[in-house]
């Protein structure tokens, strides 16, 4: 991914954000997560667990 030194929001501290996706199909890698959310900002980590539970 790409290096990264953070945004400032004027006040000096970074912003972030830590988004939770459900329901995603088992095929799903972590290349297909950064192109996708990408578009909408900065994408530091993702983070797919190995054992998905169902409900």
């Amino acid at each position: 991914m790409d290096n990264y030194k953070g945004v400032s929001n004027g006040g000096g501290k970074k912003i972030v954000y830590t988004v939770f996706v459900d329901n995603l199909p088992k095929e799903i890698d972590k290349v297909w997560l950064y192109q996708l959310f990408r578009g909408f900002g900065h994408v530091d980590d993702i983070y797919i667990p190995n054992k998905r539970t169902s409900l």
